[in-house]
């Protein structure tokens, strides 16, 4: 009831002075009693308020304590909220219209995160250290030695599809189109790839730093350099769009959000939101005094973020040891329904998304990292990765040493076993 509570006084600030007082006298009406029912005694625009910021699974069980919860949880309105902030719209089937049944879907697909084993699609021995992974909905994307490699999900197998010989890749980020591959070398260039023909379409050389990141969305391409700066592209046109330095902030990871939206975030855990077409500050969250400042800035954050709508951005946020779920409104330069979670001490996260957290736990020993969790909705499954002797048919001498490498979006991951494989995952249905 307290977390309930809070998320109130929260809504209940933003409410009309009329609105709160009914709210109010509704709340007093209510306390002394033992069947206190919040959702009863509140005015249906406010219960809608209050479930609409729920995830799918807590507005499930909210559907099953009674006839009159059921009634406003299912609402036509708030499920498709509640599936719109869930961030899963461009995985989930067109046919699947209405929002009941975009809502069972993602019910089945956290289930099965939960529950199920994923099924390995493929296992790969690489016999050196891994310098790069990327998933993007039917694509994966592996860096290691002088080979970079992508993989596409055809009948529940993952097909090699994309095989160049190039410099390690620092950083790689598919479209998710599935189209191109954008990767960035520690020589200080970035090329973008069509997965199709293997050609080069676009290349950009950096001659005094070195590139960080890079990212690629549709015709938008974005590079991120040591210093912090980003540069916008349209490599289709072969031009640059716009060049982001906000004085006074060092900016240390991005995404493309849309067509017209890219993300950001900072070295103090604050996201700021930019406009591609000329690199204009949107919005500015300061999203650090939420996320545990005092232990979460000795670690720079790492992003995700995708538009849901064309004002509205889903932005995942994450370190080693924490994770932040918010909305940003781009348009209004507003913040809400923040969500965090901390790994835990015997904990590393390895990568997150919008409804998954990827950690590893160290075993002692000259065995290393060897078991993996999934955290959804806050409850946490042993994942069982193959070990290298699994995957080559020999152990490997000695350890390797290092953190693992992993990527993970709804439905895939991709993690490197100590460095000397690369096992793919899939918890698609």
């Amino acid at each position: 009831m307290t977390s309930v509570c809070c998320s109130l006084r929260e809504i209940i600030a933003g409410l009309s002075p009329y609105e709160a007082a009914v709210a109010r006298k509704a709340l007093l009406e209510g306390q002394d009693s033992l069947s206190f029912d919040v959702i009863a005694c509140l005015p249906r625009e406010i219960s809608y308020l209050i479930l609409g910021l729920l995830d799918p699974r807590s507005l499930n069980e909210c559907a099953q304590v009674a006839r009159l919860w059921r009634s406003r949880a299912m609402a036509k309105d708030i499920v498709g909220n509640v599936v719109r902030r869930a961030a899963h719209g461009c995985r989930l089937p067109a046919a699947a219209g209405s929002g009941h049944e975009l809502l069972r879907l993602l019910l089945e697909r956290e289930w099965r995160w939960t529950h199920d084993r994923p099924t390995i699609c493929k296992a790969v021995a690489t016999f050196s250290s891994i310098a790069a992974l990327a998933v993007s909905s039917e694509w994966f994307a592996a860096s290691y030695g002088r080979r970079l490699l992508a993989w596409r999900v055809v009948g529940g197998d993952a097909v090699l599809s994309f095989d160049v010989w190039t410099i390690s890749a620092k950083s790689l980020s598919i479209c998710s189109s599935g189209e191109t591959l954008a990767y960035a070398s520690y020589l200080r260039h970035a090329v973008v790839y069509s997965l199709a023909t293997r050609e080069e379409q676009f290349t950009v050389r950096s001659e005094v730093e070195g590139i960080d990141q890079v990212d690629i969305l549709h015709e938008y391409f974005a590079l991120q350099k040591q210093s912090g700066a980003i540069e916008i592209y349209n490599w289709k046109q072969r031009r640059l769009l716009a060049r982001i330095a906000p004085p006074g902030v060092t900016l240390c990871s991005m995404k493309i959000c849309s067509r017209e939206w890219i993300a950001a975030a900072s070295t103090d855990w604050n996201v700021h939101v930019f406009r591609i077409a000329d690199g204009s500050s949107v919005a500015t969250v300061d999203s650090g005094s939420v996320a545990c400042r005092d232990h979460a800035t000795d670690h720079r954050p790492r992003l995700k973020a995708t538009a849901l709508r064309p004002e509205l951005v889903k932005v995942a946020l994450f370190s080693s040891h924490y994770w932040l779920v918010f909305d940003v409104h781009a348009r209004s330069m507003r913040a809400q329904g923040f969500t965090a979670q901390h790994a835990g001490d015997c904990h590393v996260i390895l990568d997150a998304h919008f409804s998954h957290m990827l950690t590893a736990s160290k075993a002692g020993g000259a065995t290393g990292w060897q078991s993996a969790h999934v955290n959804a909705s806050g409850r946490r499954c042993l994942l069982s990765i193959p070990a290298p002797s699994w995957v080559t048919g020999c152990r490997p001498q000695g350890t390797t040493g290092g953190m693992p490498r992993a990527a993970i979006d709804d439905d895939n991951m991709l993690a490197s076993v100590q460095q000397g494989a690369i096992a793919i995952l899939r918890f698609a249905r």
